[in-house]
């Protein structure tokens, strides 16, 4: 993908969806992954399957199929399928731009 595709591509994703985040590692076979954070309901049914005994393990992949914005639904699928730790990884950096960053706190 040359850089005017790459442009157009995230464009079109900013005016759809606002906010969004490309998720790279240098030494990774992913290609261009564009994440959105959560919205809020996204991270109460998040809340919910992790507090569920017999949904929680499916938490990050709910993560990951519904805040990947590029690849589309098929090739985000792809690539949970091809690469079993993807998807935490995925969730751990939706939660971050999604707020939970980590805070500091001051005694006051």
């Amino acid at each position: 993908m040359n850089t005017e595709e790459k442009k157009a591509i995230i464009d079109g994703l900013k005016e759809k969806y606002g906010r969004i985040f490309e998720l790279s590692d240098e030494d990774s076979d992913y290609g261009l992954v564009i994440v959105r954070p959560l919205t809020k309901l996204e991270y109460r049914k998040l809340k919910e399957q992790r507090d569920d005994d017999t949904r929680k393990h499916m938490a990050d992949e709910f993560v990951a199929q519904t805040a990947i914005v590029y690849p589309d639904a098929i090739g985000a699928q792809r690539l949970i399928d091809q690469f079993p730790v993807f998807a935490a990884s995925v969730m751990v950096a939706v939660l971050k731009v999604s707020g939970s960053e980590d805070l500091r706190s001051k005694k006051l």
